[in-house]
């Protein structure tokens, strides 16, 4: 009998031993500007898509993007300094180019849940940015000859594996239906980002020019996958 009650008041204890504490914080994601090259600006596709091929072989992204006009970036970088340096060098060298800033909002996210689960979320937006920069360094060291392209693709799959870590940290707070709104997002850009570098890990990167281009074009595209997922919780 003694050997009975003393089983119940440990199963009574075990829940309360489970209970994790929740907190409630506001999360403040800073905004992200990047300033990009523009090489031209067109009322159609087909001669924005001409450009851009003709960019990708001197080691442009060419990445191309659509508002009132199909306009052609070559490459971007998170100061605007580094940008007007590349545009004095294409002047001297009698090509015309613009600066295009790319804006991705900042925002407040009220988020409710365990101090741990709260810092996971916190460093999943401050890695991306990380991300960010990383890979204009890579670029940067890249086309300075100060890597190789055999080490700038040992890089892109270190980031690689790191974003896929995170996306399994996501994946499991997301499991524990906390903060659901927020993780999905964060699921679904980190699902979009694996994706795009899991294509440029599979580009050839012995010939460094043509793997400098699909670098400058990633790094685009990752930065309109997080403005397009941050307009949208402004937005909502």
């Amino acid at each position: 009998e003694s050997q009975q009650t003393d089983e119940k008041e440990k199963d009574e204890k075990q829940p309360d031993e489970k209970k994790v504490k929740k907190i409630s914080e506001t999360i403040k994601v800073e905004p992200l500007s990047i300033f990009a090259i523009q090489m031209g600006a067109f009322s159609t596709e087909e001669n924005a898509k001409e450009l851009a091929e003709e960019i990708q072989t001197r080691s442009g992204g060419g990445y191309i993007i659509k508002d009132e006009y199909y306009r052609v970036l070559a490459v971007g970088y998170m100061a605007e300094g580094d940008t007007n340096k590349v545009k004095e060098q294409l002047k001297e060298q009698n090509i015309e180019s613009q600066v295009y800033r790319i804006s991705c909002p900042g925002a407040n996210m009220q988020v409710t849940a365990s101090s741990e689960k709260i810092e996971g979320v916190k460093s999943a937006y401050s890695l991306w940015r990380a991300q960010i920069e990383d890979m204009e360094n890579i670029v940067k060291d890249l086309d300075g000859q100060a890597i190789t392209g055999d080490k700038a693709h040992s890089k892109i799959v270190d980031m690689r594996d790191e974003m896929e870590d995170k996306l399994s940290e996501i994946r499991e707070y997301k499991a524990a239906e906390e903060s659901g709104a927020i993780l999905s997002g964060l699921e679904n850009i980190y699902k979009e980002g694996l994706s795009t570098l899991d294509k440029l890990i599979e580009e050839n990167y012995q010939n460094e020019v043509a793997f400098s281009s699909k670098i400058k074009y990633t790094y685009i595209e990752m930065i309109y996958i997080y403005k397009n997922y941050m307009d949208g919780i402004v937005n909502t």
